[in-house]
């Protein structure tokens, strides 16, 4: 990635596939995260489409084994504080 533009570009191109949750693309690391259906959308369709921009993908080894929880319930900050410490405390969460 050049520029912010490139940014810009890149996160509306996949924000834009259907089963994909939400994208965000930091310039600065030139790193992108991402949510995404799985029965919805093939992680190589979306590695398709950013090499289809002009990019390269290099999957960390910790995206692989990604989990997203949703929560329902938390009141406030202390708590969710307050498991995102006992969870981090768990040996194979990082």
């Amino acid at each position: 990635m050049h520029c912010a533009d490139c940014t810009l570009k890149l996160e509306k191109s996949i924000s834009r596939l259907t089963g994909v949750a939400h994208v965000q693309v930091n310039f600065a690391t030139a790193k992108m995260s991402l949510g995404y259906d799985q029965s919805a959308i093939d992680f190589d369709f979306i590695k398709k489409r950013v090499s289809s921009l002009g990019y390269s993908v290099q999957e960390s080894a910790a995206a692989k084994h990604a989990s997203v929880f949703r929560i329902d319930g938390m009141d406030c900050a202390d708590c969710a504080q307050k498991l995102e410490k006992r969870v981090s405390a768990l040996a194979s969460v990082k």
